[in-house]
């Protein structure tokens, strides 16, 4: 009797992804970020820190001498659909730019922290769908210095 044997020829290590330097991990869930412009705004109201012209009068020099109001940052609903611990995969709604930065927030023991990730590539899927990876790149507004597999617990619900 002749037994079909199967193989899969990418179960090797000689044929994985080498675009991968993680482990991924499979997801689905809906997440919040700002892209950066807004972000920058956002981060230093969040720690309270002066404006980047330094200017703390709220005084925005016109001539009735009414305060300019800084552009609110936007806040973007995207899909997680894979992390690891130094990056992201989501679809997003609109498309950000490669080396754009975004805040990420997640919560961790009921308490916000933000997290600043580079966009490494948006490419279109369809009409006002893109897929996006992201990678790590500091922590923003939280005094969380834990390690990233708390985060990345936290991202998976695992």
């Amino acid at each position: 009797m002749i037994e079909a044997v199967t193989v899969d020829p990418f179960a090797t290590p000689e044929v994985q992804d080498r675009r991968r330097s993680e482990p991924r991990i499979l997801c689905d869930r809906e997440i919040s970020l700002i892209p950066c412009a807004a972000a920058a705004a956002a981060a230093a109201a969040v720690n309270g820190a002066a404006p980047a012209d330094g200017n703390t009068n709220n005084n925005s020099g016109s001539a009735d001498g009414a305060a300019a109001a800084p552009a609110a940052p936007r806040p973007m609903k995207a899909r997680l659909t894979d992390c690891s611990l130094h990056g992201l995969g989501m679809m997003l709604p609109e498309r950000l730019e490669a080396g754009q930065q975004v805040l990420v927030k997640v919560e961790m023991n009921r308490l916000p922290m933000m997290l600043m990730y580079t966009v490494r590539y948006c490419v279109p899927m369809k009409a006002n769908e893109f897929r996006a990876g992201l990678r790590f790149s500091g922590y923003v507004a939280s005094k969380f210095r834990g390690e990233m597999r708390t985060v990345l617990g936290v991202m998976t619900g695992m």
